[in-house]
């Protein structure tokens, strides 16, 4: 996305085995420096601090998984943890 590219999320083992150049990874490094990730009770502290932080009425959540039926999951575990229906 940064090289004005679209693509698909790539399956974990081979986002893990690009070669990534210096550059790249600086980028991803930096990314992922505000990703908020972990179990459903960790992310909720993440968006909890972050909405603090802001000051914002509300946040939009994406999930980067490459699997469909995975991300379709952590979307009803994060309903689920913020008492929502999924």
């Amino acid at each position: 996305m940064r090289r004005g590219e679209q693509s698909a999320v790539p399956a974990a083992d081979s986002a893990e085995q690009y070669p990534y150049t210096p550059r790249e990874q600086e980028s991803v490094d930096g990314w992922l420096g505000g990703v908020v990730h972990g179990t459903p009770g960790t992310v909720r502290t993440g968006l909890t601090d972050l909405q603090k932080h802001t000051g914002t009425d509300e946040l939009m959540l994406t999930t980067l998984i490459h699997d469909f039926g995975a991300r379709e999951r952590s979307y009803a575990l994060l309903a689920e943890e913020f008492g929502l229906s999924s």
